[in-house]
């Protein structure tokens, strides 16, 4: 009777009209919608005061038509056609091997699978087959209690570990832990010297054959080190610094794949070597860099494939960074934390000379961070032994000087090479240097970069247009890097580079990203000029030369205080606009936040500015120690310009063209 009447003549036409009536309905709404929004918008030009307001009602209906538009129009067939991973195809074998399996000897085979399995395996398919349980009663059986069967009892507990069934984290527990980590470095080693060893290339000599034995044995060694440091045998770090400098020297040339395993050897046995004296990764990184240095070379860019141990290793141990409560973590988890970075390094960065260079610069910049101090001269005459230095000549301060200078004038050629006039820049390679740099920096947690790297990001920047992506990858980098400190060496480089000239131009740009991070990166200039206190006579004199360079003949205080106060409207006049509002926390994000939080409280807004909420909302989750005003113009004493100046010791030189 229903179906009938459906198929009528007279329902027919009733349902064509509503399905047309609701077709209508929602166009009107749509359109409706979007002719508030516009009219909203519009309305700020004659009602500035709107803006922030409007920007707090348009941002959330953006976001929901985009993410609206995107399940409308995202393609779901890439996700349903592409292949599994390995990682789940092996999780899903052995769960099926232990739900259906009836041999007995297979299911141990599948389970003891487990104990071999690193981080990335799915755990679902194997929490679905209750493998966890199955291991249990296993370990509960009586014959596996027997000589035969040590190993099995072994292997069983180690897959526990990996499945997570022990809640309460144990020194047993955290060596199981780094025994899947150098398992897993280990088999990637493996994979990467395979792939460079089947070139066609490789001869047997005796340096490729010491180092490929070096390297096959550090995770047997890194192993012993982590259970029973005392019976580890000494570490192969001599043979190491003696290869590596027959390499560079060209006397004893290594191929990639030899040299490969030989420095994966060092990051692996730097991490796990006990964290004392000369076994601080740093330290004997350090050393390594200086001997190699030392020594003039004709392939001075394998030398790069070293910035991998800087970035995993070196730059992991960096102490300032870290809370009081990680900084009494024992010696197994500082060894799990450099792996982890070592790890994360191995999986997708390609090393390059920036990355080298700025990590040079970041442990000669903030010794004192990583461990490195002249308490470390009575530890290491085995190490300069090996580098053959001088001891007598050669001390830990003069050795990291002796390095700032080194890096110091290999990072200002590469920006004069990067950025020379003669030639277009290559942006593309500008954008690979800047990701490179904010990974080392992510993995090791740094958070002041060296004064180096800090002005070479705003040339960077000056260099970037619409077209490509350096401003977002600039953003991203500053979101985790602290505001600048007036010092004698920040002043130095702003002047070598001719930054401010540089920002002052990079304002008047069309692309609201680009003009913002300008901007707000000279207010940041003059306020550490104009609201630091106690600055070096000096130093106050020669950062009034650079600001001058903004607009010559403004010397005054008024003036100068006039052009932060212009540059503050141009930020806010940025921030004004919803769109543009939108567009500068999708680029930049966290550095937005930041900056926008220290011009409101140098401006002395008050609480119920309407800017504040989405501020406070932005900036969660953001260090303490990385936002307000505070922080900016915490001080500079007068001995931090001498500390920088201090750098410039009588040594002997490094041939830094070489």
């Amino acid at each position: 009777m229903v179906s009938r009447i459906l198929q009528s003549g007279f329902v027919k036409p009733l349902h064509t009209i509503l399905r047309y009536t609701a077709a209508t309905v929602l166009l009107l709404v749509y359109t409706t919608i979007m002719t508030t929004m516009l009219c909203l918008i519009l309305s700020t030009i004659w009602i500035p005061s709107w803006g922030y307001a409007v920007a707090g009602w348009i941002n959330p209906l953006l976001d929901w038509f985009l993410r609206v538009s995107e399940w409308l129009v995202g393609d779901k067939s890439d996700n349903q056609d592409e292949e599994p991973s390995q990682d789940i195809v092996a999780s899903r074998a052995i769960s099926w091997m232990v739900t259906n399996c009836e041999v007995p000897r297979s299911v141990d085979i599948a389970l003891q699978a487990i104990a071999g399995a690193n981080k990335q395996l799915p755990r679902r398919p194997l929490e679905e087959c209750n493998a966890a349980r199955v291991i249990a009663r296993r370990l509960g059986s009586g014959d596996l209690y027997t000589k035969a069967g040590t190993n099995l009892v072994s292997h069983y507990i180690r897959a526990l570990f990996v499945l997570g069934s022990n809640p309460e984290p144990s020194n047993d527990s955290h060596q199981d832990e780094l025994d899947i980590m150098i398992r897993d470095l280990q088999a990637g080693t493996k994979n990467q010297v395979v792939s460079l060893i089947t070139d066609g290339q490789f001869t047997p000599t005796t340096q490729n054959l010491e180092a490929l034995r070096i390297g096959s044995n550090t995770p047997h060694q890194c192993l012993m080190l982590v259970k029973n440091p005392q019976k580890a045998g000494p570490l192969p770090l001599l043979q190491v610094v003696r290869l590596l400098q027959d390499h560079l020297t060209d006397s004893k040339p290594l191929h990639p794949a030899a040299l490969l395993s030989l420095i994966n050897a060092i990051a692996m046995l730097a991490s796990c070597a006990p964290s004392n004296g000369t076994s601080n990764p740093a330290v004997i990184i350090i050393y390594l860099i200086h001997s190699v240095l030392s020594n003039p070379s004709s392939t001075k860019s394998t030398l790069f494939e070293m910035s991998g141990i800087l970035a995993a290793c070196a730059l992991s141990q960096g102490r300032s960074v870290t809370t009081p409560e990680l900084a009494q973590l024992n010696r197994l988890a500082r060894t799990e934390q450099s792996l982890r970075a070592l790890a994360d390094y191995m999986q997708g960065n390609t090393s390059s000379e920036i990355v080298f260079w700025s990590g040079v610069l970041e442990l000669s910049s903030h010794p004192d961070a990583y461990g490195l101090n002249a308490s470390l001269q009575s530890d290491s005459e085995w190490l300069l032994s090996a580098s053959g230095v001088s001891h007598n000549k050669t001390d830990v301060v003069s050795m990291i000087a002796d390095l700032h200078s080194h890096a110091t004038t290999a990072f200002s050629d590469i920006a004069d090479k990067l950025f020379s006039p003669a030639a277009d820049v290559d942006r593309d390679l500008v954008e690979q240097y800047i990701e490179n740099i904010n990974r080392a920096y992510s993995i090791g947690q740094i958070q002041t970069p060296p004064t180096q790297v800090y002005v070479f990001l705003l040339e960077c920047l000056y260099h970037s247009n619409m077209q490509d992506d350096l401003v977002r990858k600039c953003g991203q980098v500053f979101s985790q890097l602290s505001f600048p400190q007036v010092s004698f060496e920040l002043v130095g480089w702003l002047g070598d580079r001719d930054i401010v000239p540089k920002l002052r131009d990079t304002v008047d740009r069309w692309y609201v990203g680009i003009r913002f991070l300008a901007a707000s990166h000279l207010w940041l200039l003059f306020t550490l000029y104009l609201d630091t206190p106690d600055l070096h006579p000096i130093l106050q004199e020669q950062m009034l030369l650079e600001l001058e360079k903004y607009k010559p003949g403004h010397r005054s205080r008024e003036e100068l205080e006039k052009i932060r106060q212009d540059l503050g409207k141009k930020i806010e006049e940025f921030w004004r606009w919803p769109h543009r509002n939108r567009l500068l926390v999708d680029d930049i994000g966290g550095f937005a936040f930041r900056f926008m939080e220290c011009l409101l409280q140098q401006q002395q807004r008050p609480k119920s500015d309407p800017r504040w909420k989405q501020i406070n909302k932005g900036l969660v989750g953001i260090p303490q120690d990385l936002r307000g005003l505070a922080y900016l113009v915490r001080g500079e004493t007068h001995e931090d310009g001498e500390a920088h100046i201090s750098l410039d010791v009588q040594v002997e030189p490094l041939d830094a063209k070489s």
